[in-house]
């Protein structure tokens, strides 16, 4: 399963119409069982990415000016 391949599933359910959290959602995990990765991994792999001081600054940024 390619990139292509993913585009026009994820195209399909869209055209189907369901929501675009339950698209990207669907695809994305048909793809990785396709490509034989091991699904468990993925919550690893988005907390390891949310794990970052960038991404952390811009929301306490914000409630640090929503509390002055």
């Amino acid at each position: 399963m390619s990139a292509g391949s993913f585009f026009v599933l994820w195209v399909l359910l869209l055209a189907l119409g369901l929501p675009l959290f339950v698209t990207l959602g669907l695809s994305s995990t048909l793809y990785l069982w396709a490509q034989g990765d091991v699904l468990l991994a993925v919550p690893q792999r988005i907390t390891a990415a949310a794990n970052s001081f960038t991404l952390l600054a811009a929301p306490f940024f914000m409630l640090a000016g929503m509390l002055m």
